[in-house]
């Protein structure tokens, strides 16, 4: 990824180009830490599945670029849709304006 960041940095500009390093989702099942190399763990199911599913967890973007500022952090998954429209001033949300402080 950090590649494809350099190359697209490289090949436009940070004052007319917005730039999003983000993940589309997460899943619903995330583990953390190490287990030993032959563990072998099952994790009940309230509702089998055959395949994995999207969750529903804040993911984090980056960004640079005009109005880089709107994306801080991690954000509910559905925020980055309506935040991109404003910043590119694209569909409902190009007529929101920002509260002056």
């Amino acid at each position: 990824m950090a590649e494809a960041v350099a190359v697209v940095s490289a090949a436009t500009s940070e004052t007319d180009t917005l730039m999003l390093v983000t993940a589309d989702h997460s899943h619903t099942m995330t583990i953390s830490g190490y287990s030993p190399p032959d563990a072998c763990y099952g994790y009940p199911s309230t509702v089998p599945m055959t395949s994995e599913t999207h969750g529903g967890e804040d993911v984090p973007v980056y960004a640079k670029g005009p109005r880089a500022f709107i994306f801080s952090g991690t954000y509910e998954q559905n925020y980055i849709m309506h935040a991109t429209c404003y910043a590119l001033g694209i569909g409902p949300a190009s007529s929101w304006s920002i509260p002056k402080s």
